[in-house]
């Protein structure tokens, strides 16, 4: 029993690892579009990037394979803000930052560059740490039974055909034509095939 559950928990913790890795890489490497569209129901992004949803913000959306940048743009008289929020992760968006228009970052681990000229993102994202937590969990899940199925999948199928074939499920000795307890060939005790009588 504890051996089963100290398997679950590095296999779960395996794929928390390969869900940061594969979020960084969208964060890294995936091209975002280069149009942008208006995104009217903003609240929850408002929220991600802590601007107040009383100034009369717009925000704009593009998206890679795996990342989203949001661009929050506001005026006050005198001074223009802006905030980018990007989410990244496959199939789901699990980890998420957000940068100032004056370069101050938050829930990043590396700016690569800051902004050249105001309101022009970044040239590459920053890597997000923030983890969106429903996203978060199922890429984990996923990535976890993925790691299983690689993992033990092929041991799985060979058991399940040499029984098939009433064969031996560790070694594969051939069973059939005797009432064999343990295999003659490697020892291991087999399942009793009595039924009801």
């Amino acid at each position: 029993m504890r051996c089963s559950l100290r398997i679950i928990i590095a296999i779960l913790l395996l794929g928390a690892v390969v869900n940061v890795a594969v979020a960084w890489s969208c964060a890294l490497w995936s091209p975002l579009g280069q149009s942008y569209r208006e995104v009217v129901a903003q609240e929850r992004v408002l929220d991600e990037a802590g601007v107040s949803s009383d100034l009369d913000a717009v925000t704009w959306h593009r998206s890679g394979v795996g990342l989203d940048e949001f661009s929050i743009k506001w005026h006050v008289p005198g001074e223009a803000h802006g905030v980018w929020v990007y989410r990244s992760g496959l199939p789901f968006r699990s980890l998420r930052c957000r940068m100032e228009l004056d370069g101050d970052s938050s829930w990043t681990l590396i700016v690569w560059a800051e902004q050249d000229a105001p309101f022009v993102p970044p040239s590459r994202p920053p890597l997000p740490l923030m983890p969106l937590w429903l996203g978060f969990a199922a890429n984990t899940g996923l990535n976890a039974a993925l790691l299983l199925l690689f993992a033990f999948g092929p041991k799985w199928v060979r058991s399940f055909v040499r029984q098939r074939r009433g064969r031996c499920i560790a070694c594969g000795y051939d069973l059939r034509g005797g009432s064999h307890v343990r295999c003659p060939e490697c020892g291991l005790v087999l399942p009793s095939k009595s039924g009801p009588t």
